[in-house]
């Protein structure tokens, strides 16, 4: 292409450095070869301009070609050099630089200039221009920025445009203005159409300049329709775009809207659309489902204060055609269902904000509840028709209450009582509140309860979720000297009743209500407030505790001139509940092991405190030996050091290698926040054979995050005696016989088997259903039998040839933990024989 050169005279500013004769200037010199003269006279400037070949044209831009059609382009050339004045020499500046080109036309997206900026180290910047709809002379400027100082340069270029036309061939000829749609029919919610126009030149052939088609319709602006996408570039002389029906019903006028060529050019084409079958109406949203009673909304503050409850709800369907898509601008009818069938009361002064409306572009419609003066389930049905075919949903249910807790409907519950934390810190249990209202529904959502503790730490609040919240009470100091902790938990609330004359969920006179004092904190559990030394919950703000007033203080009071028992200066009261956490000693347990007749213990006394029931009560047991002549009882009791119950989770076993247990053997500590001790029995009944061992007692505390197991063991011996009985004839071989004319005597033989002995006041005793027993009968040991006890028993005959049997009884003094003593019987054989006669000699 040709290189057009054009210069023109322009002011510009322009850096001038003026040599000096002689003498010190204080301004730069040059020196030959540096692009600048060296006597007075000449000048050097830095200049934006077009090196050609030895010559520099200053502030002139370089351009391949003056004058373009629509679309076409042309190279930008600009340089920045040291230029003596004088000679007309000049040196490029290899440097770095930025340039930044413009004009009206790009201004106005009419033109493009690519880059518009740009940086080199060269001297020289370049840059296309491009027509694209501006018409006439476009004055383009270069500016050069170099070392903080800018440099300008400029240029013109004459613009031609096409004769752009905007529309569509039809039947092969262009119809400006057209848009063409497929398909060609009517459109129901959900079904598309390719929406198609064009760009020509005068020629019929496809104008390609960049500029940008806007789409817009009446369906479009009230969403009920879709064209995607809504603008498009041209790039290509082909404008695509897909319309989507959304519930338009009618007809639908799209129009394209774009600007060529200087000229402001239009399309359009009419759309027939229609509302599709209902498909069905769903329920969508109830928000909130629980209203407050009307005229109680300002018993609390019910306003930004997080609780899903309000004085209205707004209820919201959703309609869609048979295809699934939303059904905008259909109509919908509503109605209010109150009351309950197991209710007396019908809540006939609840209402709807509207009962008819109109779906949205989302196939959305809403109505607003507006709740009575009367607790009662509500519902909203409804209904949408069209052509002759009726659907129908209904809302979730809705409650209309007083949105506040009542005391009888307010409890707490606590994950473990008696936690690990007298000796260590950190140690947690959660403390929930579940709280509901008059009608027993759950209080909404976000309703704040405040908790207080005796001592250790607790969160001071929480917000219900379903009705129910819950705090973390951790063990640290302080701890109550008796390691009990009470804990108050409270609410807004109102006082309850028995909603019996008439029924109708208000209360009326005479009907019975709990009369509430304010809240205290019980620290020494005696029932009783103790002025100056429990706090108490200020509800009215007036420093003093306030006892039950007579009065009903609750939202639902029915006030009449025969109902005198509402409290005029307050609809609520605190509802409180409370209870005590016990921080369990787990290094300072005392374990003790008792014969079931050895122990016993006060009950603990109602409402007694921690004056009567706190403190140790376990003796100190002596018991170290069991003896099982008998089943034995044996008591194991367990308390910390303050008298309270071990940590939940301790284990409590026993073992025995003597004896058969009897029933359970390992019992567990549950969470409790009784008074102490701790207390289990075991059951140990004689083995089959006798012997000693040891019965033992382990107790486990439960595995503390930083403490781990403390283990306790406590051994008692156990005894079992067994009694062995022997009869001896030494002059006989087995059997045991008597004389009937002399008589006879046995060798009696008592010993203990297993090498336990036999106890000081042991008897043995001897009876026989033969003859007679010339010795002692009954033999009582004086002191302890070690080994074994030799008596010989003489006999009198009766005279006559039979047989008889000696009794002989053993009986040990009753053990402890027995009724009755032990005996141990043995049964011999004997016969009475009469000699044989010596025969004569």
């Amino acid at each position: 292409m040709k290189l057009l050169l054009r210069a023109s005279l322009l002011a510009t500013a322009s850096v001038m450095f003026a040599g000096c004769g002689g003498g010190d200037s204080g301004g730069p010199s040059l020196t030959p070869g540096e692009g600048g003269p060296n006597t007075g006279g000449d000048q050097e400037v830095i200049s934006a301009g077009l090196a050609q070949g030895a010559g520099f044209s200053q502030e002139l831009i370089g351009t391949a070609a003056d004058s373009l059609e629509l679309g076409d382009s042309t190279l930008l050339t600009v340089n920045l050099a040291r230029l003596n004045t004088t000679s007309g020499a000049f040196t490029l500046i290899a440097e770095e630089a930025s340039v930044s080109f413009s004009s009206n036309c790009s201004n106005s997206s009419q033109s493009d200039i690519t880059p518009a900026t740009s940086t080199s180290d060269t001297g020289q910047f370049t840059a296309t221009y491009t027509a694209a709809g501006c018409s006439g002379d476009d004055l383009i400027t270069a500016t050069i920025s170099y070392e903080g100082v800018s440099y300008s340069a400029s240029t013109t270029i004459t613009t031609n445009n096409f004769d752009v036309r905007f529309g569509n061939f039809v039947d092969g000829t262009f119809v400006e203005g057209a848009i063409t749609n497929t398909p060609q029919t009517t459109l129901s919610a959900g079904d598309t159409a390719q929406l198609s126009v064009r760009f020509v030149d005068q020629d019929n052939a496809p104008f390609t300049g960049a500029t940008d088609v806007f789409f817009s319709s009446t369906c479009l602006n009230n969403g009920l329709s879709e064209i995607d996408p809504a603008i498009v570039t041209n790039n290509n002389g082909t404008i695509l775009a897909t319309y989507t029906a959304r519930g338009c019903d009618g007809q639908d006028t799209v129009t394209a809207t774009t600007s060529a060529g200087g000229n402001t050019l239009t399309a359009t084409v009419d759309l027939t659309t229609e509302q599709p079958p209902l498909g069905a109406l769903q329920f969508v949203s109830a928000e909130p489902e629980i209203l407050q009673l009307k005229g109680t909304e300002g018993a609390v503050d019910i306003s930004n204060d997080g609780r899903d409850i309000g004085p209205q709800s707004t209820v919201t369907f959703r309609v869609t055609s048979d295809n699934g898509e939303p059904l905008p601008n259909q109509r919908v009818d509503f109605e209010l269902v109150t009351g309950d069938s197991g209710a007396s009361n019908d809540g006939s002064d609840a209402y709807l904000s509207r009962y008819t409306d109109f779906t949205d572009v989302d196939g959305q419609v809403s109505t607003v509840v507006n709740p009575g003066t009367t607790a009662t389930p509500l519902r909203v049905r409804a209904t949408a028709e069209r052509n002759d075919v009726d659907i129908s949903a209904v809302s979730s249910r809705l409650v209309a209450t007083t949105g506040i807790p009542d005391q009888d409907s307010f409890s707490l519950s606590v994950s473990t009582f008696n936690i690990d934390g007298w000796a260590y810190e950190g140690i947690e249990t959660e403390i929930t509140i579940r709280a509901a209202d008059r009608f027993n529904n759950p209080v909404p959502n976000g309703t704040a309860l405040v908790f207080w503790a005796e001592g250790a730490s607790i969160e001071p609040s929480c917000v219900t979720q379903g009705g129910a919240c819950s705090v973390t009470l951790t063990s640290q100091d302080p701890r109550p000297e008796t390691g009990r902790v009470t804990v108050l938990a409270r609410a807004i609330g109102e006082e309850s009743f028995t909603d019996a004359s008439p029924t109708n969920g208000r209360y009326d006179d005479g009907e019975v209500f709990d009369d509430l004092a304010e809240p205290f904190m019980d620290n020494n559990e005696n029932c009783e407030y103790d002025a100056n030394v429990e706090e108490f919950a200020d509800f009215n703000n007036d420093n003093a505790r306030n006892e039950a007033n007579g009065l009903y203080d609750g939202l639902l009071c029915t006030k009449n001139g025969v109902n005198n028992n509402c409290n005029p200066n307050s609809e609520t009261i605190f509802t409180s509940a409370s209870t005590v956490i016990v921080l369990s000693g787990s290094t300072d347990l005392s374990v003790e092991a008792y014969l079931a007749d050895d122990f016993s213990i006060d009950p603990v006394i109602g409402c007694g405190g921690d004056a009567e029931n706190s403190g140790t009560w376990l003796n100190a047991s002596t018991l170290s030996e069991v003896v099982l002549d008998c089943p034995q009882t044996i008591t194991v009791g367990v308390e910390d050091a303050r008298g309270q119950v071990p940590p939940a989770g301790t284990t409590l076993s026993v073992a025995s290698d003597q004896g058969d247990l009897v029933g359970p053997t390992e019992y567990t500590m549950a969470s409790t926040n009784s008074y102490g001790p701790w207390v289990e029995s075991f059951f140990l009944n004689p083995a089959d054979e006798g012997g000693d061992g040891v019965f033992e007692v382990t107790v486990a505390t439960p595995n503390t995050e930083g403490g781990g197991v403390t283990t306790y063991t406590r051994l008692i011996s156990v005894i079992q005696r067994s009694v062995g009985i022997t009869l001896e004839q030494p002059e006989t071989d087995d059997e045991l016989q008597i004389d009937s004319v002399e008589g006879g005597s046995f060798q009696l033989k008592i010993e203990e088997l297993n090498e336990l002995g036999l106890p000081a006041g042991t008897t043995i005793t001897l009876s026989t259903t033969r003859g007679s027993i010339t010795s002692a009968t009954s033999i009582t040991l004086d002191s302890d039998l070690l080994g074994s006890r030799r008596e010989q028993i003489d006999f009198a005959p009766t005279g006559a040839p039979g047989f008889g049997f000696l009794t002989v009884t053993v009986t040990t003094p009753i053990a402890d933990g027995c009724n009755a003593a032990k005996s141990y019987v043995s049964e011999f054989e004997f016969e009475e024989v009469v000699a044989e006669e010596e025969e004569a000699p």
